[in-house]
């Protein structure tokens, strides 16, 4: 009998990590390294083999903050559903740090969620063609960090506005129904640049 590709991969990380049991952590389905929320805060070295996110979060409450910023997305050009239908209770799903430089597809991220945010603003979208239902549905609490000049005084903050004015827009093409039923108040569109959206 031939051996699944999907469980190849798996056991090349095995190996690799020296680890045997990855399953609560990783998994392989279609081909792709899928893994877990609780991945990135307990064996946060493990996210650098993830190649797909979606539906990392959804329809999950989660009432622990969850770091993305270990979450190599080296081999990730999907960010969709990745925390749809999520709901938060007493954390945040922190953004800080992240990088999406290579992410060309957020349709649906947020669709239909009820969460906390922290760092959203500052993701890095220039290369985001699409953003079909990003916040459809979303009801979003957005957090921002409070720092002093003094090191270790600063702290984490209500914000009641999402100022999404540096995101950079350039590549964007689909935008169907992005804001459609989103609880939040949002300023910075008008900076977006919409000229190659044509959805």
């Amino acid at each position: 009998t031939q051996t699944d590709p999907s469980d190849k991969i798996l056991n090349l990380i095995r190996k690799l990590e020296g680890r045997i049991d990855l399953e609560p952590y990783l998994s392989v389905y279609n081909g792709h390294v899928h893994i877990e929320p609780s991945t990135l805060y307990l064996w946060p070295d493990l996210a650098k083999y993830a190649t797909s996110v979606i539906g990392l979060c959804q329809n999950r409450t989660i009432k622990k903050d969850i770091p993305f910023a270990p979450l190599n997305c080296a081999n990730i050009t999907s960010i969709s559903m990745m925390c749809n239908m999520m709901i938060t209770e007493g954390c945040y799903l922190d953004f800080r740090g992240f990088d999406t430089s290579r992410i060309t597809n957020a349709n649906d991220l947020f669709s239909k969620s009820k969460v906390d945010v922290i760092g959203l603003e500052g993701l890095d979208t220039s290369n985001i063609r699409g953003m079909s239902g990003i916040f459809h549905g979303t009801s979003l609490q957005v957090w921002r960090e409070i720092d002093y000049d003094e090191p270790g005084l600063g702290y984490i903050d209500f914000a009641s506005i999402l100022d999404l004015s540096a995101w950079n827009t350039r590549s964007l093409e689909d935008l169907n129904f992005a804001f459609a039923g989103f609880h939040c108040a949002v300023v910075g569109l008008n900076n977006w640049d919409v000229s190659n959206v044509v959805g």
